[in-house]
């Protein structure tokens, strides 16, 4: 047997041997201790009582992201919770700081604020097409890219699932999803103010006001966000800062109950701003992983947004189902003015406007109780509209800004989503269950090219089938086997010199393979959750950027077979009254099996822009300070492999290892929690790493940034 044949061989083989023993010798060890650590009365506590019966276990955490309220430890599939106590914390401030708590999911900045680098179990980021994974803000899916960054206020808890869910959320979530619960409106007037002060001359705001308008059926809740910040990044052509934010977002719902069987959830969201974008460094040794130097740039890069976000979700309990209907409109509107050669040669200047919107309708029955035979069977449907432009210029001579003729030259995308979904869940015996789901999405896509002004037009559609099995060895231990596939819909790319023949990018799909184990230890005192899995590609979508005197030109393609094998460990423990844990561990080892361009091949390499591993531990104590005071402190540890930005796995293109270090101190009210004062730091080591690339330009992160915090509550 060939070398490389061999170590397949191996590989394969070793990887199917560790899947099964470590399901089995997980199981046995939870049953162990599930007998060992009985309570007083000699029996195991059960999953159920353990939360109630003593005051130091871990909180029972029910989540929603399968389109149903369930327990955390009873969902057969890979998921994290992130709570409000961890929020707080933690300083999580938006979705990139959450997936920086998470096994193999790192979000981080890029270009412009619509634009995020994502690593999530093999899958990446495709720059103008769809994200890897589903974005659900209290049940309404987000419908691209753009409202991925966006700050986090007024957070009940955020779910992360890992692995395939398209049968419930179709085309885009093919890595996972994150669903997003925020807080409900109280019957009682609630008021929240929080302040915050960092360095760069950051200022931020937030208040939220709930209560009610009819007691016990109309409800109110409002906030309202503010931040304005200098920057910390210094712009040497002219002492400015690039990354500066200066950004108002405004959320509003109302909450009618008029009855116990109605229910009509009123929300809508604004954010308006600009924020420092698109600057980039020539690394002068053309090693990306180099930040010896800052950005010097003759035109400073701003992104203009402008968000909404408009739902209505209706819910009726007819007894043994419940019938919901969610309506959304959403827009996203975003201008980019920038550095044509990001240099400090006054020669060139480009923009960036991206203007999208969409509405769409879910229709979903589900049944209500906790029967042998739980299920929901639902439609979908969208109109979604994009509409992209890129333009360079040059500078006049008084410093004016000059275009081509623009007209209505822009890059229109049209899209017509629909789909049929259902999911079942049925108890073949009391401890084993059978998981079975099915989606059809159907995707009409049309495009006109603004160079060409020739339409296109190609439909994307893809089955998604579902299939688990899980099996409650003990009442603390559950184990599950999933076979789930997913895709993300095909497009269209711009026409430029890299697009020729490449104008139709098609479907990605993925076939995952995944077994898993949740285990609840010593009264609920430590949850150790650990799963592997197998993830088999076809048509992966790769995106890449080239840079050239005319601009940068962009292009997402497809590798014909990549295949990823990884696993997830992930524990929370509490040890002591006064102190919790919680760290994870995240692996992906990817590799390319078929992909052949311009004569050079690809086979054997890592897929670009995944990082293989990624590491977290977090500390949290909290200690009174006498009868009304209490101080707590909270440190996380965060570690992220290195990894290549190019299919070639050059040196020059590779990142190395990093380690991130965010702290938090707070000393609050204990007796009503009438107000809170804290210390932050974040990236406290100072770690540097590569946000954007673009062949040897690069930008980076943010650098250390200290902070103090003060929250009122009423």
């Amino acid at each position: 047997m060939a070398p490389n044949k061999r170590s397949r061989f191996f590989q394969r083989h070793l990887i199917s041997k560790v899947l099964l023993s470590s399901l089995g010798v997980a199981a046995g060890f939870g049953s162990t201790l599930g007998a060992a650590w009985a309570d007083d009365s000699g029996s195991a506590a059960s999953a159920d009582t353990s939360a109630v019966a003593s005051s130091d276990a871990l909180p029972e955490i029910t989540v929603t992201a399968q389109k149903r309220s369930e327990k955390l430890q009873d969902v057969a599939a890979s998921a994290s919770v992130i709570t409000a106590d961890d929020i707080e914390n933690a300083g999580v401030q938006n979705i990139q700081d959450a997936a920086a708590l998470t096994p193999n999911l790192v979000i981080t900045d890029q270009l412009r604020p619509g634009i995020q680098n994502v690593s999530f179990r093999g899958f990446t980021t495709v720059q103008g097409g769809q994200s890897p994974f589903a974005i659900v803000i209290d049940g309404v899916q987000q419908p691209g890219q753009e409202f991925l960054k966006q700050q986090l206020v007024d957070i009940q808890q955020i779910e992360v699932l890992r692995g395939p869910q398209g049968t419930l959320y179709g085309a885009g979530a093919i890595a996972g999803a994150l669903n997003i619960v925020t807080k409900q409106p109280t019957n009682d007037f609630h008021a929240q103010a929080k302040l915050g002060y960092a360095q760069g001359n950051d200022a931020t705001g937030t208040l939220t006001v709930s209560g009610p308008i009819i007691k016990d059926q109309l409800f109110y809740r409002a906030s309202v966000y503010s931040r304005n910040f200098d920057g910390l990044i210094t712009n040497d052509y002219d002492g400015s800062k690039v990354d500066g934010v200066n950004e108002r977002s405004y959320n509003g719902q109302l909450l009618y109950t008029p009855n116990g069987q109605l229910s009509m959830d009123l929300r809508a969201h604004v954010t308006d701003g600009s924020n420092g974008a698109l600057w980039l460094v020539n690394a002068g040794d053309g090693s990306i992983d180099n930040y010896s130097q800052n950005p010097s740039e003759d035109v400073h890069g701003v992104d203009q947004r402008l968000l909404q976000s408009y739902s209505l979700k209706t819910d009726y309990d007819f007894g043994p189902m419940t019938f919901t209907s969610i309506s959304a409109f959403n827009k996203a509107g975003q201008d980019l003015l920038a550095d044509g050669d990001f240099t400090d040669t006054v020669s060139g200047v480009q923009t960036w406007t991206n203007d999208t919107k969409s509405w769409s309708e879910e229709l979903r029955l589900t049944s209500n109780g906790h029967d042998r035979l739980r299920w929901n069977v639902g439609a979908w449907g969208q109109r979604y509209f994009v509409d992209d432009r890129t333009q360079y210029g040059s500078i006049e001579s008084d410093g004016s800004y000059s275009f081509p003729e623009s007209g209505d030259d822009f890059n229109i995308y049209r899209y017509t989503s629909w789909a049929l979904f259902g999911q079942a869940d049925y108890d073949l015996t009391q401890k084993l269950t059978a998981t079975l789901g099915l989606r059809y999405d159907m995707v009409d896509a049309n495009g006109t090219n603004l160079v060409t002004s020739e339409p296109s037009s190609h439909k994307f559609h893809e089955p998604q089938p579902k299939v688990s099995l899980s099996y409650q060895f003990t009442p603390q231990t559950m184990g599950y086997a999933t076979y789930g596939k997913g895709f993300r819909t095909g497009g269209f790319n711009p026409d430029t010199p890299l697009t020729t023949g490449l104008r139709v990018y098609n479907n990605e799909v993925s076939s995952n393979y995944e077994i898993g184990v949740k285990n609840e230890f010593f009264d609920r005192r430590l949850i150790l959750n650990a799963d592997v899995f197998h993830t088999d590609f076809d048509n992966q979508q790769y995106f890449y950027s080239v840079v050239t005197d005319e601009g940068i030109y962009r292009v997402i393609t497809n590798i014909p077979k990549t295949r990823v094998n990884g696993a997830e460990l992930e524990f929370n423990a509490l040890p002591l009254p006064w102190l919790k844990l919680n760290g994870s561990v995240g692996y992906n080892h990817t590799r390319i099996e078929r992909f052949t361009e311009s004569g050079t091949s690809y086979k054997g390499n890592e897929v670009p822009q995944v990082y293989p591993l990624t590491t977290l531990l977090g500390v949290e104590a909290s200690q009174p300070l006498g009868d009304r005071l209490m101080v707590t402190g909270r440190v996380d540890w965060q570690h992220r492999g290195g990894l290549y930005y190019d299919l070639d796995n050059t040196a020059n293109q590779h990142v190395s290892a990093k380690d991130f270090l965010n702290a938090r101190v707070a000393l609050q009210r204990a007796d009503d929690d009438a107000w809170t004062v804290a210390l932050v730091g974040r990236n406290l080591t100072d770690e540097r790493t590569v946000a954007a690339v673009g062949g040897s330009l690069r930008s980076y992160n943010e650098p250390r940034q200290l902070g103090v915090e003060l929250q009122i509550r009423y």
